[in-house]
């Protein structure tokens, strides 16, 4: 009797315990997953910048050739900006002017009361740039680097988009790492046509073309007047970056009676989000006043993240895309 008392007192003990085994697995895992999603979701972010990071370093530095066994090492110097934000800051201060005194109208005033915004994100390159842009929750133009060694993959980005653009590299007076293939001023007319050619081939559904850098072509009457001609034949429009004040866009655009696109505001001459968020105010008030605005950013980890968080400045404008204009 006392054996069966025993026993029965012992199966009881055992249930106990596998019953709390099996709650602490079940504690286990749940607290595992909610620490996974945890890790991810902060992860993410400095993965970006991580990736960030390395892709702007492969991306400044050019390799030197060195003339000989003995030749010294280049002294180091600081890495120059990605995009074309420090040949349009060079070309401002050359000119004595301040950032806001040459922003212009893009188109004459939209009948409705709620301005028109286009918000045109440069330099994309890389898998890890789109994926981020993905994120933010309203339409952005991204404007992507033709294919090169740099950035063989920007064509394949670009197929997963209905709306985009192309971000052409044109020659700069304040820019000493160009991308391959960058126009020339002094660029044949074979020589841009058989390259506006190959982005036809390669962005069958691109519309607008942009410049990257270009203070120097963009300045040049008769270089800008060969490249418009050229998109004409190949059905591209031309928007206008305005990297430099001296820029003859608009003179060329009248006189072959083109309608004029040119970026009224740059978002991220300062990696700072209240900046950013500033420049944004801007863009909506331009937008607002003039019916229509079109603003340049870049793929930065701030900009990206400012732009994500900036619903409640965005909504007194309906964002747009570029192709809209035409």
């Amino acid at each position: 009797m006392a054996k069966r008392r025993r026993s029965k007192k012992q199966s009881f003990f055992k249930r106990y315990k596998e019953l709390l085994t099996t709650i602490f697995i079940a504690i286990l895992l749940v607290s595992t997953a909610g620490l996974g999603f945890f890790i991810y979701t902060t992860g993410y972010d400095q993965g970006y910048e991580e990736g960030y990071k390395e892709a702007s370093s492969k991306y400044r530095h050019t390799p030197v050739i060195q003339k000989s066994k003995q030749a010294k090492k280049p002294k180091s110097r600081p890495a120059p900006k990605l995009s074309e934000i420090e040949d349009y800051k060079q070309s401002v201060k050359k000119a004595k002017k301040s950032i806001e005194e040459h922003l212009l109208p893009v188109v004459k005033k939209s009948p409705s009361k709620r301005g028109k915004l286009a918000i045109v994100i440069d330099d994309v390159a890389y898998g890890y740039q789109v994926k981020a842009l993905r994120s933010i929750p309203y339409p952005v133009n991204l404007s992507f680097f033709p294919p090169s060694s740099r950035h063989p993959n920007t064509a394949k980005y670009a197929k997963n988009f209905e709306h985009y653009m192309i971000h052409l590299p044109m020659e700069a007076l304040h820019y000493a790492h160009q991308e391959p293939d960058t126009l020339l001023v002094k660029s044949s007319v074979q020589t841009i046509d058989k390259m506006v050619s190959k982005l036809r081939r390669e962005f069958p559904k691109a519309k607008v073309i942009n410049n990257h850098t270009g203070s120097k072509f963009t300045a040049d009457y008769e270089a800008m007047a060969r490249l418009i001609k050229v998109l004409d034949r190949y059905h591209f429009a031309f928007l206008d970056s305005r990297t430099t004040p001296k820029t003859q866009v608009p003179v060329v655009m009248k006189q072959l009676h083109r309608p004029y696109l040119a970026r009224n505001v740059f978002l991220d001459n300062e990696q700072n989000i209240t900046y950013i968020k500033k420049q944004l105010r801007l863009a909506v008030a331009l937008a607002k006043r003039k019916g229509v605005a079109i603003a340049i950013g870049h793929p930065h980890p701030a900009t990206i993240k400012a732009l994500k968080t900036s619903q409640d400045i965005l909504k007194e404008v309906k964002l747009i895309y570029v192709d809209d204009l035409l």
